[in-house]
């Protein structure tokens, strides 16, 4: 019992440093604050005393950089388009090439059957008629 009673004193003890370290921490947010309001109005202050409003010079700036950004966009857009029409010109050419291929294949192909029916036809006449056209 005697030593619950010192860990609920100690639990006691370590909530009140808690909360005066609380309150310390919140007296020091409000000390920053308060500094930061006096740098805000000072601030203010300094930019009234100039008689300077910088808005539309900043919207100025904001502005050219967007238009530097759009020009460059479109910059680059050109040029992936410029880049893709050499790519779609090479596509069509090896196709073109790979099909001139098949059509010379295909020629070369039907050029030896013919000549190798030309050739069964001939044996068979000559086979049937004899080599100066004399029956069998």
């Amino acid at each position: 019992m005697e030593r619950n009673a010192e860990q609920v004193a100690q639990l006691v003890e370590l909530m009140r440093e808690a909360d005066a370290k609380r309150v310390e921490a919140d007296a020091r947010l409000d000390a920053l604050a308060a500094s930061v309001g006096q740098l805000a109005r000072a601030l203010e202050e300094d930019r009234e005393a100039k008689g300077e409003d910088e808005t539309p010079a900043l919207l100025a700036r904001i502005a050219a950089a967007q238009e530097a950004a759009a020009g460059f966009l479109e910059a680059q857009a050109r040029e992936e388009e410029e880049a893709e029409g050499p790519m779609r010109l090479r596509s069509i050419d090896t196709q073109l090439a790979r099909i001139a291929e098949e059509i010379a294949s295909g020629r070369a192909d039907a050029t030896a059957e013919i000549r190798m029916d030309l050739a069964r036809l001939t044996r068979a006449v000559l086979g049937e008629t004899g080599p100066r056209g004399e029956d069998r």
